[in-house]
């Protein structure tokens, strides 16, 4: 059994409850109800990858998640940190979302063409804010930046695609980069209401990946 699945029984032993499973993670409660403790399941998790190139440098960004800790051993192929707590929009389970909605595609659109003219008229409309918690429009649009320069970077700066593709649409070589994975359940907000782009990138090829998320269920430690 993998670090980090002798991890998450370890702590359910010890009274942490697990609240949420995904294919490289679980997220378990903490002592602090403010605090979740992470722990991946391979140091390969791309959320590394946007914890590292993005997260770390801009620590005062709002529409980021607040990483407090983290622990990286390569090793035995695990990660643990401790991050925010973070919860889907509270209105999420009625479906579509007037003004949240359209402020979440926004910012997919923008991550994919960095159009600042379309942002900035978008993030303009009143309907398109969450109307309530912090809104930053500028911080905002330089976390879209920062999140698209990650994976460009994982197609040309990191010297993998054989082909010189800058974006996985233009790959010819089929090589495995960081792509897009911008959904409803990546965006999360703070109590408040503040939206936070949580998990924005995954691997193109996920056919070897050790899904957590199968091993949770097999064991029954999600309800």
């Amino acid at each position: 059994m993998s670090t980090a699945r002798n991890l998450i029984k370890n702590r359910i032993k010890a009274g942490n409850t697990v609240i949420g499973v995904g294919c490289y993670s679980a997220a378990l409660t903490a002592t602090h109800e403010d605090k979740v403790i992470k722990v991946g399941n391979t140091t390969n998790d791309p959320w590394l990858d946007f914890y590292e190139e993005v997260i770390k440098h801009n620590s005062k960004n709002i529409h980021l998640p607040k990483v407090y800790n983290i622990h990286i051993d390569y090793d035995n192929d695990y990660y643990v940190a401790v991050v925010e707590k973070l919860y889907e929009h509270d209105d999420r389970f009625m479906g579509d979302i007037e003004g949240t909605d359209q402020l979440e595609d926004t910012v997919y659109e923008c991550i994919n063409d960095r159009s600042v003219s379309q942002f900035d008229f978008f993030v303009a409309l009143d309907d398109c804010r969450t109307c309530y918690g912090e809104f930053d429009e500028y911080q905002l649009y330089a976390a879209c930046n920062q999140v698209q320069d990650l994976i460009r970077r994982s197609w040309s700066d990191w010297g993998y695609c054989e082909c010189g593709a800058e974006d996985h649409d233009s790959c010819e070589c089929g090589s495995e980069r960081l792509s897009l994975d911008l959904h409803c359940n990546n965006f999360l907000y703070r109590k408040d209401g503040t939206i936070v782009i949580n998990d924005p990138v995954c691997d193109t090829d996920m056919d070897d990946v050790d899904d957590l998320s199968n091993w949770a269920d097999e064991q029954e430690l999600t309800d």
